[in-house]
């Protein structure tokens, strides 16, 4: 990752459970930054399309409270990979269909959650009330062992479009910026709770 392990370790101590997002929908980036805002009392945030590892480094090193990594969905995991190897936690932002009667799960999603490479991840999902639908949304999660490989963590995304509304830039309910809005959503919190453990280490 880096040619002076010195660097390399640096970084790690540095971005150690930060959050990073990985956003494979640059059209949501505004409903993500705006839940990282609405749960995370408004923290330091850094933006890019850092997939080259250098830039990536370089980019993380900063130590910002919560990144967001721009990528196609084809280096989604790469990225993911080389986060975690810079010691911050990897947030995917899963993407769903923007159809409001039923939430779909893109395919790119689907492989990103069964790739073999990963384990462990905290994915975003956005909560549903209806009963039935939240259970097909779980059902397409399962039926990629989601559950068992890594750690779901059920997010309302409504936060992010509120803030966006009351900024004057109102976004669509939809399952696509909920979930988007989810993924900022628990970065803040993260954020958040990061900001509440430093504070007590400074006492």
């Amino acid at each position: 990752m880096a040619s002076n392990p010195s660097i390399a370790r640096d970084t790690s101590a540095a971005m150690a459970h930060r959050p990073v997002v990985v956003l494979t929908q640059e059209a949501r980036l505004d409903v993500v930054l705006a839940g990282v805002r609405r749960a995370g009392g408004d923290p330091d945030v850094r933006t890019g399309p850092w997939t080259d590892p250098g830039a990536l480094r370089d980019a993380l090193s900063a130590a910002p409270e919560v990144a967001v990594i721009m990528c196609d969905a084809a280096e989604a995991a790469a990225v993911i990979l080389a986060v975690r190897a810079l010691g911050a936690r990897p947030i995917p932002a899963l993407t769903l269909t923007e159809d409001d009667e039923t939430p779909s799960v893109s395919p790119a999603a689907l492989s990103l959650i069964a790739d073999p490479r990963l384990e462990d991840l905290e994915i975003p999902v956005p909560s549903v009330e209806d009963d039935a639908v939240r259970r097909e949304l779980w059902d397409q999660l399962r039926d990629v062992r989601a559950e068992e490989r890594h750690h779901l963590v059920e997010v309302d995304g409504g936060p992010a479009l509120a803030d966006l509304a009351e900024r004057g830039a109102p976004a669509p309910d939809s399952w696509a910026n909920r979930a988007a809005g989810a993924a900022g959503v628990l970065a803040g919190r993260l954020a958040a709770s990061n900001r509440r453990w430093r504070a007590q280490l400074d006492v």
